[in-house]
């Protein structure tokens, strides 16, 4: 009943992401102090920015209209943006001050205001359409940079556009194909593409430590 769309499905997924968010938010916070790979790399530690998200997407389609009234959508911002230069010793609260206040701009964002503006303008939003998609793909082609030719300022610009161009491949030939992908709309269906991903990513990860684990690592 979670994937169907329907009301019940939406209530459900809403009442079981509600603890998860708070279980992953305090392990977020208790696991960064003692290891921040563990607290950035883990799901465990993750899950609660996902969630959030999640949950602003499922109570805005069930209520259909905020009620939030006039929430300062550009002092969000500046503050959003600000939060980015705070030391590194704050790394929690400014993580937590990032989800909060994005959250707050999603929800209180109104039409015609200058944040919205700021945000609808046309190189700002192919940016947030590919934002994940960059998330996914700067990583990997900084890591074997720094393994190969190194990161110097006449490899930057080759290594941004290597980036943009993954990134734009990856969003038109695989995120938005998957998105509007008419999936089973049968129960069976959704558990068993479900339990055939997580089958196929298991063995991906069990073939890559056993046979790559020299090469790759």
């Amino acid at each position: 009943g979670y994937g169907r769309g329907t009301r019940l499905g939406t209530r459900r997924l809403i009442i079981t992401l509600l603890p998860l968010f708070i279980i992953s938010l305090v392990s977020f916070i208790l696991v960064y102090p003692r290891s921040q790979p563990h607290a950035y790399f883990l799901i465990t530690s993750r899950f609660w920015e996902l969630a959030s998200g999640c949950l602003i997407s499922l109570v805005a389609s069930a209520k259909k209209q905020w009620s939030w009234g006039k929430v300062p959508t550009l002092g969000l911002l500046l503050a959003l943006i600000a939060v980015l230069f705070l030391p590194l010793h704050l790394a929690v609260v400014s993580t937590i001050l990032c989800i909060l206040f994005t959250s707050l701009l999603i929800i209180g964002l109104p039409a015609g205001g200058p944040a919205y503006h700021l945000l609808k303008m046309p190189w700002l939003v192919s940016v947030g359409l590919l934002s994940y998609s960059l998330y996914l793909w700067h990583w990997p082609v900084l890591v074997l940079s720094r393994w190969t030719v190194g990161i110097h300022p006449e490899t930057i610009p080759w290594q941004l556009s290597l980036i943009a161009a993954l990134s734009w491949l990856s969003y038109r030939w695989v995120e938005t194909p998957l998105r509007y992908v008419r999936w089973p709309m049968t129960r069976f269906g959704s558990i068993l593409i479900s339990l055939l991903a997580s089958l196929g990513t298991t063995l991906l990860i069990l073939v890559l430590s056993k046979f790559g684990k020299q090469n790759l690592f």
